[in-house]
């Protein structure tokens, strides 16, 4: 019998604009898989991309590095990649909620490379250090 499963997915990022358009985010991570095939994973990615905002409406689009601590039947290795796109809006403080998926696999490095993904909702809360 086929088992899909279901996923917890869990994360939490720093994510900065800089030149315009241009923003970085770094993000360590959890999913939690009840398949009894698959592992649960931490993960740690470095990701950089485009930010466009027009009014208080943004689209975003990521790629990155990381690293995943079990490899499993759908990602093998820990050395990962990352890729992101998101919509959402945001006020003029940089607060505001989104949604976004997220797409993980190593991209044929390793085998087997059938990757996850996941539909995440952002929320946005700046934090302004002085």
């Amino acid at each position: 019998p086929t088992y899909k499963g279901e996923v917890k997915h869990f994360s939490i990022a720093y994510q900065t604009d800089f030149a315009g358009l241009f923003i970085q985010k770094a993000e360590l991570g959890l999913w939690v898989d009840d398949n009894p095939l698959r592992s649960n994973s931490g993960f740690i990615s470095q990701s950089y991309g485009l930010r466009v905002i027009v009014q208080n409406i943004y689209a975003e689009s990521l790629w990155g590095i990381g690293l995943i601590s079990h490899p499993d039947s759908l990602c093998g290795g820990h050395f990962q990649f990352f890729q992101d796109l998101g919509i959402g809006i945001r006020d003029g403080l940089g607060r505001g909620i989104g949604i976004s998926y997220k797409h993980v696999s190593n991209a044929g490095l390793n085998r087997p490379n059938k990757g996850r993904d996941a539909i995440q909702i952002q929320v946005n809360i700046p934090l302004t250090f002085e």
